[in-house]
């Protein structure tokens, strides 16, 4: 979303009690506040608006046919973290061989063939026949090993860089079109793909990904990481309730 610098002191000045919530939510950029304001009305954006989505489960679906041996890396933050239990959740709902792998470096991002990270060394001893990679990405050296070791790769990511050069890969993104929320953490990305793949009609892993979107520090202003948020402490509230009931 676009940056904005707000001005308070010329809505200080002029501050209407009755007019300055919807004021200042507009000086943020906020074009629809009635909704911002009433999150209940929001609606989750359909996993179908996602370039790729429908290719990435297609190969989801023949490898679970195929009961191919599945890996999961798991990225090294909180965003990372979640996005990674919600697909091996996935994973084990569906019934799958899977087996998440974890970064040999404290700081690591993704996949390199040349870094010291050695994760690809570990993923490739154990001869999956899918990679699938949430909250990160893969250079096109990574991809083009993995697949001359019959490992296809899916990416499931919400940062940006050029989806254009990497041939080797299926890439899910929230940055390869423009109408689908610019602001989603790794795990929204994730999720929506999990939620497809299990058939769901309502988000399973929403807890997950509010914890994504303020561990990255993700842009409220967008509606749907507001509902998200929302769901979030309604359901927190509820759990709080119904253990001081009990």
């Amino acid at each position: 979303m676009e940056e904005r610098k707000i001005k308070i002191r010329p809505l200080l000045d002029s501050l209407n009690e009755a007019t300055f919530l919807r004021e200042y939510l507009s000086a943020c950029g906020i074009a629809d506040i009635d909704a911002y304001l009433n999150p209940d009305t929001i609606t989750y954006q359909s996993s179908d608006m996602y370039k790729n989505m429908d290719v990435a489960m297609l190969l989801l679906k023949q490898h679970l046919t195929k009961m191919s041996k599945i890996a999961v890396l798991c990225d090294t933050d909180s965003d990372g973290w979640c996005s990674c239990f919600i697909i091996c959740d996935m994973l084990r709902r569906l019934s799958a061989e899977y087996k998440p792998f974890f970064h040999t470096v404290a700081r690591a991002h993704g996949i390199k063939v040349d870094s010291s990270d050695k994760v690809i060394d570990g993923i490739l001893k154990y001869k999956p026949s899918l990679l699938i990679i949430p909250d990160a990405s893969a250079d096109r050296e990574s991809c083009q090993t993995l697949r001359e070791h019959n490992c296809d790769v899916i990416i499931l990511d919400h940062h940006s860089y050029d989806f254009s050069n990497n041939p080797y890969a299926v890439i899910v993104n929230c940055l390869q079109q423009p109408e689908t929320n610019q602001a989603a953490s790794g795990a929204l990305v994730a999720s929506k793909f999990a939620n497809a793949a299990l058939g769901n009609d309502e988000d399973i892993y929403a807890d997950l990904v509010a914890m994504s979107l303020i561990s990255d520090v993700m842009d409220l202003r967008s509606l749907e990481n507001r509902a998200y948020i929302n769901q979030w402490q309604k359901d927190y509230e509820q759990f709080v309730n119904n253990k001081i009931s009990s």
